[in-house]
């Protein structure tokens, strides 16, 4: 099988950010411009969750 695609675009700021499964591993590989970070699905979960709280309490300042 190996690495999935599962989604990718561009910032604001123009920088990269791509998002792939790989399924031998059974990771998340997140990239952001130069840098990526690979975790198992399961901590990918969380991680996105917590982002997700982060970022409304951005939007709330």
């Amino acid at each position: 099988m190996g690495i999935k695609d599962l989604s990718e675009g561009t910032t604001e700021t123009e920088t990269p950010v791509a998002v792939w499964l790989d399924d031998e591993t059974n990771e998340v590989i997140f990239q952001y411009g130069y840098a990526s970070i690979s975790m198992p699905v399961e901590d990918y979960r969380d991680f996105s969750e917590i982002l997700g709280a982060a970022s409304a309490e951005l939007e709330e300042e």
